[in-house]
């Protein structure tokens, strides 16, 4: 009877230990998804930093509050499971049960949060090309405005020396024309003087 009861409370025993490990199995699972999780936080906390340049005080408390809280509630929730696996009591189920949806209200918090997260991001990025597209182009049109102006007005400078240089030759030409017209009638004058010489001489042979 005595060796029964020994290997009956052995079997017991070795079942206990068996539902132990099977269950920290599990947990070991469960804290590696919960380290993931708060690896991947901290990755895009960090790109917040280095893209956003937010301070960096808020960001390494936001970083401190999300680790301890992962570690607390996976913590909590072995503690409970082991409890709950070698005395099998309904309250200690029903707390598994609460702390287990703790854990996926927070690891939904977490992920809503690294969403918004990249949306800020993307958005910052996007609005920072924008002003540099819109920045580069507005320069270069300046810039050719300006140059546009310039060939305009040497344009005008030209047309003016131009107009000048033309004033000057109808001038001269002008002064030309005077000078043989006065040429002219100095000619004429010098053909009438001869002429009346002629009449004079004429009248004096005939007396």
């Amino acid at each position: 009877m005595v060796v029964i009861a020994v290997v009956v409370l052995v079997v017991i025993i070795v079942l206990v230990v068996v539902k132990v490990v099977l269950v920290v199995v599990v947990e070991v699972v469960v804290v590696l998804v919960d380290v993931v999780v708060v690896v991947v936080v901290v990755v895009v906390v960090v790109v917040v930093v280095v893209v956003v340049e937010v301070e960096v005080e808020v960001v390494v408390v936001v970083v401190v509050v999300v680790v301890v809280v992962v570690v607390v509630v996976v913590v909590v929730e072995i503690v409970i499971v082991v409890i709950a696996a070698i005395i099998e009591v309904e309250v200690v189920k029903v707390v598994l049960v609460v702390v287990v949806v703790v854990e996926v209200v927070l690891v939904v918090v977490v992920v809503v949060v690294v969403v918004v997260v990249v949306v800020v991001v993307v958005v910052v990025v996007v609005v920072v090309v924008v002003v540099v597209v819109v920045v580069s182009s507005g320069s270069s049109s300046s810039s050719s405005s300006s140059s546009s102006s310039s060939s305009s007005s040497s344009s005008s400078s030209s047309s003016s020396s131009s107009s000048v240089s033309s004033s000057r030759s109808s001038s001269s030409s002008g002064s030309g024309s005077s000078s043989s017209s006065s040429s002219s009638s100095s000619s004429s004058s010098s053909s009438s003087r001869s002429s009346s010489s002629s009449s004079r001489v004429v009248v004096v042979s005939s007396v």
